[in-house]
Order: C-alpha cells, then sequence, then structure tokens
C-alpha cells in the first residue's frame, strides 16, 4: 500500500508528466482553454492511460521479453494506444451520445498525445508488477488532468485580464506554464 500511495503521490506532483518530464506539452497547449474541456480531456487521457500502460505491460512482459523482441516495444504500445482510444470511443457511443462527440473531438489529441506513449514504455520497463503499471497511468492521468485544469483556469483569467500586448497569447501562455513548472519542483522537497 505504501508503494501505491508513493507512485500516486511521486508521479502527480512530484514528477508531473506535463510539467517536469515534458510530455504531452502539445495536448496542453492546443486545449481550448476551458476549464470544462480540460476536465474532459484529463479524464479521457487518463483513461487512455490506464488501458494503454496495462496492455503495453502485459505485451511486454508475456510477448516481448519471452521471444527476445525488445525492439518492437514502440510499435506495439502505439498499436495498443490507438486500439484503446478506439475501445474507449466505441463503448462511449454506447453510453452517451453527447459524451461520444466530445471523446470523437478530443481523438486526435488522445492519440497524438506523447504523455501517453511516454507512460506506457516507461511503466512497462519499470513497473514491477501490473498493479503498479495501473497505478502508474492513473497517477499520471491525475497529474496531467491537474495541470491541465490549473493551465486552463490560468488561461481564462489572462483573457479576462489586461495584458500588455507584448504578452498578450503564447508569451503569456509560456510564462504562465514555467511558473507552473517552478512551483511544482517544491514538491520535490517533500518527496
Amino acid at each position: 500500500m505504501q508503494e501505491i500511495a508513493l507512485i500516486l503521490l511521486g508521479t502527480v506532483l512530484v514528477n508531473n508528466v506535463l510539467l517536469v518530464q515534458l510530455l504531452g506539452v502539445s495536448a496542453l497547449a492546443h486545449m481550448t482553454g476551458r476549464v470544462a474541456g480540460a476536465l474532459r480531456l484529463g479524464a479521457a487521457t487518463t483513461v487512455l492511460l490506464v488501458s494503454t500502460g496495462a496492455v503495453t505491460y502485459l505485451a511486454q512482459r508475456w510477448l516481448l521479453e519471452p521471444l527476445g523482441l525488445p525492439q518492437l516495444r514502440l510499435p506495439v504500445a502505439m498499436l495498443s494506444m490507438v486500439l484503446a482510444a478506439a475501445f474507449i470511443e466505441l463503448g462511449s457511443s454506447q453510453v452517451d451520445a453527447r459524451l461520444h462527440r466530445a471523446l470523437s473531438a478530443l481523438r486526435p489529441l488522445m492519440i497524438a498525445n506523447t504523455a501517453v506513449l511516454g507512460t506506457a514504455l516507461i511503466g512497462a520497463e519499470r513497473a514491477a508488477s501490473l498493479a503498479a503499471a495501473l497505478f502508474q497511468g492513473l497517477a499520471t492521468g491525475l497529474g496531467f488532468t491537474l495541470v491541465a485544469v490549473l493551465f486552463a483556469g490560468l488561461r481564462e483569467r489572462l483573457e479576462a485580464t489586461r495584458v500588455p500586448p507584448a504578452f498578450a497569447g503564447a508569451p503569456a501562455n509560456l510564462i504562465a506554464a514555467g511558473l507552473m513548472a517552478l512551483a511544482f519542483m517544491g514538491f520535490a522537497r517533500m518527496a
């Protein structure tokens, strides 16, 4: 239980996938800038991270390592990510039409998200068990969602604030992201 708590705390706050590892930054830069959109993207990414991490871990431990084919880790991870995104979208069509439309709009951001691919590869390599790989994916998704929601809130506040023309748009967003990364670096001392 202590290992799971450390994975959760360390991945969400200390080794955040967006602010420390710089994976998935493109999804952060291209999202709508609204908190509700960030929550939808974060939830979809979390489900995708957990499912892709589990499939990649199982494929590496039971298929690639016994056959001596470690060079196929990347194609297997990419295939599992695309298939998981397709199954999530297919499942959402059975649950709710609005959810399906929202996930269909987010599908390119989910598939092209390097956070998912990087986490699947790192989790399959480092995780001691399937449970650890699942919790690694869950914690990464929670960290991704946390930063996406915080950044969307900052963008909403920046839109409502008068910003000098030289800093409007991307410069203000980059400064905000840098300050947020510095704030998250303070958690490294706590771990």
